[in-house]
């Protein structure tokens, strides 16, 4: 149960979910009489060495955000602070991540799924565009409204800034099977690390499995190091012929032979997706 019903002005509600870098709950701002996200630390780890890393993260979450506006984004209202619990107030989104979407199997047709991944891209985009590279793109950052309205893109707590070009923490940051390889070897991701990132994401949504899997983080990291994605021969002929050579060029190893920018990427998924037949799927 919620320990604290409420922070400053805010209500909280049910728990919308957990994961590595904290909780997150529906809330209500009392102020501005609008439902909110509230997303904090759990209370279990305030004080601790990880709860010290969580708030820092929280506190870079709301520097990157701050003022920052597009569809594709969750957006970031404020960091606060109340009664030494540290939380972010957020956009609520009503809707399921994506990882929680390919492990139930609940997924659109494939031009639906194209859609997502545009809609990532050009939310990746706008911040690239800032500066701001995201370092931890994965299905459990992107969410699904169950609206149907746009996807958007959360938790920029370790994304790296223009003014902070060195930033680093103690462990390798990011997931495996997501980082690029230059990531993994520890060198500075750059916007096309999170391209590589997109690029997993968008061949588990085409393909149903990931390209680089294993029992292990190491395993995993090993075969996107040395190995090329898993094949798909089955697949090949039910898939628009143009989307496999995009495939290839976005899990390229070498940041140069991927694409330059998430633009040129989302421009030609749109060149996919303009000649799918929609009511074929």
């Amino acid at each position: 149960m919620n320990r604290y019903p409420t922070l400053g002005n805010f209500r909280l509600g049910q728990r919308l979910g957990k994961g590595s870098a904290g909780v997150v709950y529906e809330g209500y701002d009392q102020e501005r009489l609008q439902p909110v996200a509230i997303k904090t630390i759990d209370s279990d780890c305030l004080g601790s060495p990880r709860g010290l890393m969580l708030r820092e993260r929280l506190r870079r979450e709301a520097r990157v955000l701050e003022g920052l506006y597009h569809p594709n984004i969750a957006r970031v209202y404020a960091f606060r602070e109340e009664e030494g619990i540290p939380f972010l107030v957020m956009e609520l989104v009503r809707g399921e991540t994506l990882a929680n979407r390919l492990r139930s199997g609940n997924l659109p047709d494939l031009a639906s799924r194209l859609g997502w991944v545009v809609g990532v891209l050009s939310g990746i985009a706008h911040v690239h565009g800032l500066g701001v590279v995201h370092r931890d793109l994965k299905p459990g950052n992107i969410v699904v409204p169950g609206d149907g309205s746009a996807v958007k893109v959360t938790d920029f707590g370790i994304a790296s800034t223009p003014e902070e070009s060195e930033f680093s923490v103690t462990r390798l940051s990011g997931t495996p099977g997501y980082m690029a390889p230059e990531q993994l070897m520890g060198g500075l991701a750059d916007p096309r690390s999170d391209l590589f990132a997109i690029g997993v994401v968008l061949y588990e949504l085409v393909i149903g499995q990931k390209p680089f899997p294993g029992e292990s983080g190491s395993a995993i990291n090993h075969r996107l190091l040395h190995a090329d994605p898993s094949p798909f021969p089955h697949l090949v002929a039910s898939l628009p012929p143009r989307l496999l050579p995009i495939l290839e060029r976005a899990l390229a190893k070498r940041p140069g032979q991927r694409y330059a920018s998430a633009s040129a990427f989302r421009e030609d998924l749109e060149e996919v997706l303009s000649g799918i037949d929609y009511n074929a799927g």
